[in-house]
């Protein structure tokens, strides 16, 4: 009788600390989601939309409409992320997204944050993967994993001065989007243009970010004898898609008039500006 008292109260005490470590497991999770602050949860569960930029001024207004007489919604701390959805090169202000709803800044203040080089195919100063400047053209792979899966030629002809060139081009595609372009010379690789947004430099920059990514990383000004303007980072040359600013027209033209050396910054492009290509040459 005594040792099937003692089976029960084993039973019992065993089924009693199980409960407890129970309970005391559920507690602590409960208090860790307790202890989360609920906007954060909001966060987490509606993530912003738009590409990331962050404020460069001391406090940046946030408005109720693209202007600066409108109501002041928010402050914005030196630093911080903005989600900003698009840029107006009207009005120069950035829609953004704040707190969930839609808002706005001045595109002035703010500035990308260059991606990094995660996931992407990391350019050199000779090229990009298997297209290099000075390869042969035959030895190119028909595809290469995250950059192209198909390659085509094409003949094009074009007029410089009345005389007519035929050039011979490489296409590489991806999902059948363009992602490289390269010229061919007898056979070897002469000049490539890479549009694709899966390649990037080694600090980040990729084609289709906003051009002020490619200032905020150091890029220079090159003018070209042909009055090609591109920017270089490094060693590397970008072409970029938009226009000039008001600013950026004057410089060009006091530039081509005088002869002088144009040098340009973020605010000489348009708010809509991109970053179009990377671009190779063996002159």
């Amino acid at each position: 009788m005594r040792n099937k008292n003692l089976f029960t109260f084993a039973v019992m005490a065993f089924f009693a600390v199980a409960l407890t470590l129970g309970a005391m497991s559920g507690c602590i999770g409960k208090n860790r989601n307790q202890a989360q602050n609920p906007e954060q949860e909001q966060a987490q569960a509606e993530e912003p939309s738009g590409d990331l930029y962050y404020n460069k001024a001391t406090i940046l207004n946030v408005r109720s409409a693209p202007n600066t007489t409108s109501e002041i919604l928010g402050k914005i701390t030196q630093g911080q992320d903005v989600a900003v959805k698009s840029i107006d090169a009207a009005t120069n202000f950035a829609t953004i997204d704040f707190n969930g709803r839609e808002a706005y800044v001045s595109a002035d203040f703010i500035a990308p944050r260059a991606a990094s080089t995660t996931g992407k195919l990391v350019a050199t100063k000779t090229g990009v993967g298997p297209i290099q400047l000075k390869g042969a053209a035959n030895a190119v792979p028909k595809s290469f994993e995250g950059f192209y899966d198909a390659v085509k030629r094409e003949v094009s002809v074009e007029n410089y001065d009345g005389e007519e060139y035929t050039y011979t081009l490489m296409r590489f595609t991806l999902g059948g989007k363009t992602t490289a372009v390269a010229t061919l010379y007898d056979g070897v690789i002469g000049a490539i243009e890479v549009p694709g947004p899966n390649v990037c430099s080694p600090e980040g920059v990729s084609p289709g970010m906003p051009v002020a990514v490619l200032f905020d990383a150091g890029a220079k000004t090159q003018q070209w004898n042909d009055g090609s303007i591109y920017l270089e980072l490094n060693g590397l040359l970008f072409k970029v898609d938009g226009s000039f600013s008001k600013s950026g027209d004057k410089k060009v033209d006091d530039g081509y008039m005088t002869g002088k050396p144009i040098t340009l910054t973020a605010s000489d492009y348009a708010a809509d500006a991109k970053v179009g290509a990377l671009y190779y040459v063996n002159y």
